[in-house]
């Protein structure tokens, strides 16, 4: 129930989230200097601003990077919430390793204390000595405290999977994934096993008395580098570049859909006669055609990881609706 509200304030914390332009990259010059605050709580624990920016901050670049545009106010705002609740996750995991009751909480801190030790032994190994890995927190805006915070949250949260979901999957690993489960995930997921093939196929079109001669020397540069259309059509006047193409989206009974469906990735086809001109055709991307039986031994493992996936997903969920129930959460509306 408390966990339920929690996503419900979530929700609503989200337009102060945005209202505040924060950027995980770097903080709206608008805003003035802010040294930090508190943006959640967890029972006694905290969990600041800056480590949620900092949590946030590869996520952007990552999205940015693939979209090839910075974000906008709004996205951020999306994902900043996004690691917000998982921050809130994390921390109300690592609070029910003691309370779940799988272990006593006597042995799970011991398990913390070694772990604790053997991480910043590492450290100090990385880094050459115990001063180097000091002036290395300090550097960072660490303390030796925020370290071990760090690592009691992230620790104690692997505890608490680890008892809480992957034990109980060892132990009744035979109930969760039965044959008839088996069958029925086959069924649902049928489309992974029996499926044409698939192909992205790029195009380049060439006209005039001349297309024959350039269409050849395109086939040759276009089979040993690797050119968008738009790049290849470019090197040759006259050239119109066709982008990218599904090929299940062509009529079957068209060249350029059986050349792209046959692949392999990389293919390069023989000059196709298209509208008074030649058309050379690459496959960008191909998946070959599958028509995988039930019993098939590579079904079988496939099915198996699939199955369990889904299990440990579901038993993290109770696993986490169970520690949520022993949580006080509180969202705070930064100003």
């Amino acid at each position: 129930m408390r966990h339920a509200i929690v996503l419900s304030v979530l929700a609503a914390a989200a337009a102060p989230i945005r209202a505040q332009t924060l950027d995980p990259v770097g903080v709206d010059p608008r805003a003035g200097l802010r040294v930090d605050t508190v943006i959640a709580t967890v029972n006694n624990d905290v969990i600041m601003l800056s480590e949620l920016r900092t949590q946030a901050v590869g996520e952007v670049r990552t999205l940015e990077a693939q979209q090839g545009r910075r974000l906008t106010p709004e996205e951020r705002g999306f994902v900043l919430q996004r690691e917000l609740t998982k921050l809130i996750n994390n921390h109300t995991m690592a609070q029910a390793a003691k309370t779940l009751g799988l272990a006593a909480p006597d042995m799970i801190e011991s398990l913390f204390q070694d772990e604790l030790r053997r991480a910043a032994a590492e450290q100090v190994r990385n880094l050459g000595t115990e001063q180097k890995f000091s002036q290395e927190l300090q550097r960072q805006g660490r303390t030796w405290q925020s370290f071990e915070r760090e690592q009691r949250v992230e620790k104690m949260r692997q505890f608490a999977e680890e008892l809480a979901i992957y034990s109980r999957l060892q132990k009744q690993q035979n109930l969760f994934l039965t044959p008839r489960m088996m069958r029925e995930l086959y069924e649902r997921e049928i489309d992974r096993f029996v499926r044409p093939s698939l192909a992205i196929v790029s195009a380049v079109v060439f006209r005039g008395d001349d297309a024959p001669a350039q269409a050849a020397k395109a086939i040759e540069f276009w089979r040993t580098n690797e050119l968008s259309s738009r790049e290849l059509a470019d090197r040759y006047p006259g050239a119109t570049a066709i982008g990218e193409i599904d090929a299940g989206t062509l009529v079957p009974e068209l060249p350029l859909a059986k050349f792209a469906l046959a692949g392999p990735q990389g293919a390069v086809s023989a000059p196709i006669p298209f509208q008074g001109g030649l058309q050379v055709a690459k496959v960008v991307r191909f998946i070959e055609a599958r028509n995988a039986s039930f019993g098939d031994p590579d079904v079988q493992t496939e099915l198996r990881r699939i199955g369990l996936d889904q299990v440990v997903a579901e038993l993290r969920q109770q696993a986490l609706a169970r520690a949520a129930a022993r949580t006080e959460v509180l969202v705070r509306q930064a100003r």
